[in-house]
């Protein structure tokens, strides 16, 4: 493994035994629907940093291509890295000055990476993550009083979107799109087809987030509710497949619907822990 390959490696590590060592101190299991809350609201906004304007490049050099060392990248600071930093302030009820301590080390280390030529900015710099790690944190030690003690239905809602969005992701579109190859979509916004399609799946999976959240706070029937989840993510996809905007091979549409129920199945062992019958309806 090179450079690069360790020094992401060891930042996989290092987040996952925080992220253990803050669950199991705490024993808190609100932290376990707060961490992929927290990997959903991350997502919204690395969309436009990352996705649309590349303000920032990772070179992981886990694969051959640039774009899926990009993403890779993205998935290692922003679906465990950051979302474990934030869980830690959370559970451990961290004061403000902890937070800038909290801050000021991952600057470090992305000043760090920066010199080690493993990372790169381009219009992005770390006075820029300085203040988005410190809005992170602040508003994720607020999410959690929400979580405990629910608060109005549409922010709850609002978790459901970033709680789906997050395994939407993790589970389909960033494992089969990218480490598996085997989805592929192309809305010819970009040159290179990588670029084209990493754009173009996290509004796929957020679409799906939206969909899944108003069947599941509207049809009381949760069975029901999973059966048009289902159908209706499927669905989709054949859409797009027939509008030549999506390629799936070698998963056929039974992978598809197992992949979907997948999704379903964890967000729902999840939601065990955010005290669903205190939530009204919308």
């Amino acid at each position: 493994m090179n450079w690069a390959g360790l020094c992401y490696t060891g930042l996989i590590f290092m987040s996952i035994s925080a992220l253990f060592y803050t669950i199991i101190r705490t024993k808190d299991r609100f932290l376990i629907p707060l961490f992929f809350l927290t990997i959903g609201m991350i997502f919204f906004g690395e969309y436009l940093v990352l996705f649309v304007f590349e303000g920032y490049i990772y070179k992981v050099d886990y694969f051959k291509e640039f774009y899926y060392n990009n993403y890779t990248g993205h998935i290692i600071s922003n679906a465990l890295s950051l979302p474990a930093a934030a869980v830690l302030v959370a559970g451990f009820s961290l004061k403000f000055r902890h937070i800038l301590g909290i801050t000021l080390f991952f600057v470090g280390v992305e000043w760090l990476f920066l010199k080690l030529d493993i990372y790169e900015h381009r219009w992005w710099n770390l006075s820029f993550t300085a203040i988005a790690l410190i809005s992170l944190f602040v508003i994720v030690k607020k999410w959690y009083g929400y979580i405990k003690a629910p608060a109005s239905p549409l922010l709850m809602g609002f978790g459901y979107v970033c709680i789906l969005f997050s395994l939407h992701i993790l589970l389909r579109e960033f494992p089969l799109g990218v480490v598996l190859n085997k989805i592929k979509y192309s809305p010819g916004w970009f040159e290179n087809p990588l670029r084209d399609s990493g754009v173009f799946y996290p509004l796929v999976g957020v679409t799906k987030s939206f969909i899944d959240t108003f069947f599941l706070r509207y049809v009381n029937n949760r069975y029901l509710a999973v059966v048009l989840m289902v159908s209706t993510s499927v669905l989709l996809d054949i859409l797009l497949k027939s509008l030549n905007l999506m390629i799936f091979e070698g998963i056929g549409i039974l992978g598809l619907i197992i992949i979907e129920v997948l999704i379903i199945c964890v967000f729902v062992l999840i939601e065990e822990f955010i005290l669903v019958k205190k939530l009204s309806k919308l």
